[in-house]
C-alpha cells in the first residue's frame, strides 16, 4: 500500500516538474507617479510635464503613467529595458499604451511595432499595441524604444508597458525517471510475494 502511494506521489512530482507558470516579467510607466522604468535613451530620468495642454489625454492605461517632457530636441528617444532570462519567449507578450505630441514610432529590439502619425489623435487618444510573436523577443535583455519627433513647443510622451511570459519549464532530471522505475519494480516484486 505504501509503495502505491509513493508511486502516485512520484508520478505527480514528475508531472509538476515540467509545468510552467504565467508571470508578469516587467511593468513600466512614464512620470514620477508612473510605474517607472521608462527613461531617456542614455538612461537619464525623465521630467514630469507641468501644465500640460488640456487636450492631452489622461485616460486610463494598463499601468500608472503621467506625461513627461520630451527633452527639448526635435527628436528624442525614450527606452524601456526588460529581461526574459528564465522565461519561455514563445509565450512572451508585450502590451504598450501610449500617446505622444507630436509623432513617433515604437521599436522592439530594433523592429518597428507601432507608429503614431502627426495630428490631434496622437496626443488626445491612448494608442494600444500588443506583440506576442516569439521572433520579436530575445532570450535575455530586450529593449523597447519610443522614437519621438516634436516641434520643440509643447512636446511630451505618456506611456505604460506590461510584459508577461511563462516561466521556463524545469527539465526533469534523469534520476526522476530512475526513481519511478525503481518504485515500479519494487511494487512488482511485492505483488509477486
Amino acid at each position: 500500500m505504501h509503495i502505491k502511494r509513493l508511486m502516485t506521489a512520484a508520478i505527480l512530482a514528475i508531472g509538476l516538474a515540467g509545468t510552467t507558470n504565467a508571470a508578469t516579467v516587467a511593468v513600466g510607466g512614464t512620470g514620477t507617479t508612473g510605474a517607472g522604468g521608462i527613461t531617456f535613451f542614455n538612461g537619464s530620468p525623465t521630467t514630469d510635464f507641468v501644465g500640460q495642454p488640456s487636450v492631452w489625454t489622461n485616460a486610463a492605461m494598463i499601468e500608472a503613467a503621467t506625461w513627461v517632457q520630451s527633452g527639448g530636441g526635435a527628436t528624442n528617444v525614450f527606452r524601456f529595458d526588460f529581461d526574459l532570462t528564465g522565461f519561455d519567449i514563445s509565450t512572451a507578450s508585450i502590451t504598450v499604451d501610449w500617446a505622444i505630441d507630436n509623432e513617433g514610432t515604437l521599436d522592439l529590439n530594433g523592429s518597428q511595432i507601432d507608429a503614431i502619425a502627426f495630428g490631434g489623435a496622437a496626443y488626445s487618444t491612448v494608442h494600444s499595441v500588443t506583440v506576442s510573436n516569439p521572433s520579436a523577443f530575445l532570450a535575455g535583455q530586450n529593449t523597447l524604444l519610443f522614437n519621438h519627433a516634436g516641434d520643440q513647443a509643447s512636446d511630451g510622451l505618456r506611456a505604460a508597458v506590461r510584459v508577461t511570459a511563462d516561466t521556463a519549464p524545469v527539465p526533469l532530471p534523469a534520476s526522476g525517471l530512475l526513481l519511478v522505475a525503481a518504485l515500479g519494480g519494487a511494487a512488482l516484486l511485492r505483488r509477486k510475494r
